[in-house]
C-alpha cells in the first residue's frame, strides 16, 4: 500500500459544479432549501487552492484508522483542512489519492486539530477571524 505524499495531490475545482462559489471576498453559509451551504472566497484562485491542498492538515496524520484504502493501493486521507482568511475550509477525494475538492467547513473538529489551524492563522496573520469563525461554526 502506497500513501501519495500531499504535494502530490492536485486540486479540483470541478468547473461543472457552482455550488460553493461566489463573488464575495470571504466565506460564509447560505441556507438552501437541502441545508446550509458554504461558500468559498471569490479570492481562492487555482493556485491558492492547490497551495492550501498542499499545506493542508490531517484530523489525525496518517493515523491508520483516519485512512481509507482506494483503487490502485493507495491509502489517503478521507478529509484534509486548511485556513484561508480566517475560515477553515475542508476538502475531500474527487479521485481516491490523487485531487480533492475544498470548501468551508462548519461542525464538529478536535481540539488538537483545530489548536493546529489557528497556529496556522497566527502565521498568516488572520487569527482574529479564526477565532471568530471557531466561535460561530465550529461545535
Amino acid at each position: 500500500m502506497e500513501v501519495k505524499d500531499p504535494s502530490e495531490w492536485m486540486y479540483d475545482r470541478a468547473d461543472h459544479r457552482w455550488k460553493h462559489c461566489w463573488k464575495h471576498p470571504h466565506a460564509a453559509f447560505v441556507p438552501q432549501y437541502w441545508g446550509q451551504v458554504g461558500k468559498c472566497s471569490s479570492k481562492i484562485t487555482d493556485a491558492v487552492a492547490a497551495e492550501l491542498l498542499r499545506d493542508s492538515l490531517r484530523d489525525r496524520l496518517y493515523v491508520e484508522d483516519s485512512l481509507v484504502e482506494g483503487d490502485d493501493d493507495l491509502i489517503y486521507p478521507e478529509e484534509v483542512y486548511a485556513v484561508y482568511d480566517g475560515a477553515i475550509y475542508v476538502a475531500v477525494p474527487t479521485r481516491a489519492g490523487y485531487s480533492y475538492h475544498g470548501y468551508p467547513y462548519k461542525g464538529t473538529l478536535n481540539k488538537r486539530l483545530v489548536k493546529k489551524l489557528q497556529e496556522k492563522a497566527e502565521k498568516a496573520d488572520c487569527a482574529a477571524k479564526f477565532r471568530k469563525w471557531v466561535k460561530e461554526y465550529i461545535n
